[in-house]
This record gives C-alpha cells, structure tokens and sequence, in this order.
C-alpha cells in the first residue's frame, strides 16, 4: 500500500518487489552508499557460481563441472551486471533452486529433504525479484523427465521432489498471512503496468530477432559458440537417438529461453534479464564440449580460458565507448 499520488519506479511498477526490499535490508544494515548496491551484485554473481558448481556436478560429472564455472565466470554478460545489476541478486537464488532440484535427482537412495526445500523456497525467493523465473519451471520439468525415463525416480525421490512446490507455497502462504502481501494483485498491475511501457511500444520483431542474438551474444564467443554447437548437435544426436542424457540437458536449457523469446517479452535489455538463463546452458554447452567434441581439458586451460580472459577484460574496457 503506498500513499494517496505516489508513484512507482518502472521496476517498481512492472516487477515484484522482492529487490527493493533486499536493496531495503542493505539500507537497514547501514549501508546506503551506491558502492553497497554494488557490493552486494558482485557478491551475488560470485557466489553463484558455488551452487553452480553443485548442480552440474550432479548432473554431470567432476571435469564438466569444471568447464561449467570457468563458462559462467567468463561470461561477458556476467562478468558486465555483476557490478551494475541487482538482476544478480535473481540469478544467485534461482541457481540455489536448481542446486536443490539437482541434490534431489542425484540421490535416488534416500529422500534429500534438504534439497527440495531448497529448490522451493530459491524458486520462491528468486520469483519475488522476478516473473521471469516461472519459465524456468520447463527445465525443472525436462529434468525430471529425463530422471524418470532413466528409472531414477523412487519413492524418496518422489517425496523430496513434493518438498517443492510445498515449501514453494508455504513461502507465499507466509507472506500473504503473514505480511498481506497479494502475489495475484501484484501479477494484474504489473501486467498492466507493462501494457503501457515503453518496452510494450517496441516491435515484437525485436524480441523474436533481437533478443535471442543480444542475449548469445553477450554471453561471450567461448560459451556462445558452444551453446550454438551443442544445439545444432543435440539436434542431430536426439535425431540419431545417441547421447540422449546430453541432448536432454541440451533441451531443459532451451526451453525457458525458447518460451520467453516467442513470449515477446521483454523487448530490450535481453542480455540482462534473461541472466537466470544462462547457469543451466552453461551446464548444457559444457556438457556438450566434453562429450561431442573434446576428452582432454589442455585446450580449455591452455587457449579458451585465456581467450575468455582477455575477452571479459576487452568487453570491460570498451564498455561505456561508442564500441
């Protein structure tokens, strides 16, 4: 509730509010300088890379998750926001959730409660920063299907998994409760609000032609190059019927990105919002490289890491210049 003419920010007016209230919390602490803001997204970004870390090791295996890190670190999207983006803040728990979705399905020999909690309460909390991570709930589900078709799936597993969407509503039901806060009236306005933006005044050919391009792009040529392999690959794999858990993986990371391309939404700045994207296709483009591609990690350590390097330092040079 705010008081009678108060105006909203446009992130106030179109996003939930979960990162003002953490930008509020940063303010309570004592912090109120922009240098804390920044701080904070760095931090974010940093550790996101530790449950990064977690979940491609248990969807892959130990040198893969290796090659996921150094993908995401070097990341020339990541490495830019990661200094001027609260959207940081999104991706460290939306990777907290796949982290937990991750635990789960890896242990099919007991019933990970810690995991499920987890991956409920990440997806909760990063869906309070933003809407966008409802699309992720695609790659949650390709996941499990993939468990399921291995025969993965036991009754711990399927207990743990129901952890999820219970903890996911809990978190809501506390707050509606709790704090009166009204997730579906937030939902309409914010809709609403994004009707009459200027994002909502771009031509939908931009979000079907220009994001996809903006936000590979921005990603750097190490993972982006990869990426766009492992897609025309994967492709010809599912067709073959060969290496079908690495094509699987391939297809739970395009799908969110897929849906919100064709969504149309947003028309602009795809480089930054679409960042919770980008841990599970590192996962997919590393998972790829190792599997289609190379065995041996010397070209990684030797050409690419060094290249990526150079490239996320280039990118940080040449940012605010005309090129």
């Amino acid at each position: 509730r705010f008081p009678e003419g108060c105006a909203l920010s446009m992130h106030g007016d179109t996003h939930p509010p979960g990162l003002i209230l953490v930008l509020a919390l940063v303010q309570r602490l004592g912090f109120v300088s922009p240098q804390a803001a920044t701080l904070l997204c760095a931090t974010a970004a940093s550790l996101t890379a530790l449950p990064l870390y977690g979940a491609a090791r248990r969807l892959t295996d130990e040198q893969t998750e290796r090659w996921a890190v150094v993908l995401y670190l070097f990341a020339n999207s990541v490495s830019t926001f990661a200094v001027l983006s609260m959207d940081m803040v999104t991706l460290l728990l939306s990777t907290v959730a796949l982290y937990g979705l991750c635990r789960v399905l890896s242990a099919p020999e007991r019933c990970d409660w810690l995991g499920g909690l987890l991956w409920g309460l990440g997806l909760a909390a990063a869906s309070m920063c933003s809407f966008l991570v409802g699309l992720l709930t695609l790659s949650y589900a390709a996941l499990i299907f993939q468990a399921w078709r291995g025969r993965q799936l036991t009754r711990g597993v399927w207990l743990a998994l129901g952890l999820g969407p219970v903890s996911f509503a809990l978190a809501y039901a506390l707050l509606m409760l709790g704090f009166g806060y009204r997730p579906f009236h937030v939902l309409r306005h914010c809709l609403r609000a994004l009707a009459l933006s200027p994002d909502n005044q771009r031509s939908p050919v931009l979000a079907l032609l220009g994001n996809p391009v903006a936000f590979l792009g921005a990603l750097g040529l190490p993972l982006c190059g990869l990426y766009a392999h492992s897609l025309g690959t994967g492709l010809r794999r599912a067709l073959a019927k060969q290496d079908l858990e690495t094509v699987g993986l391939i297809a739970a990371s395009a799908l969110p990105l897929l849906l919100a391309i064709l969504l149309g939404k947003p028309r602009g700045e795809a480089e930054r919002i679409y960042l919770p994207f980008v841990p599970l296709l590192g996962i997919a483009a590393a998972a790829a490289a190792r599997r289609f591609y190379a065995r041996s990690e010397g070209w990684l350590l030797g050409l690419a890491l060094p290249l990526a390097a150079l490239q996320s330092i280039l990118v940080e040079v040449f940012f605010e210049t005309l090129w």
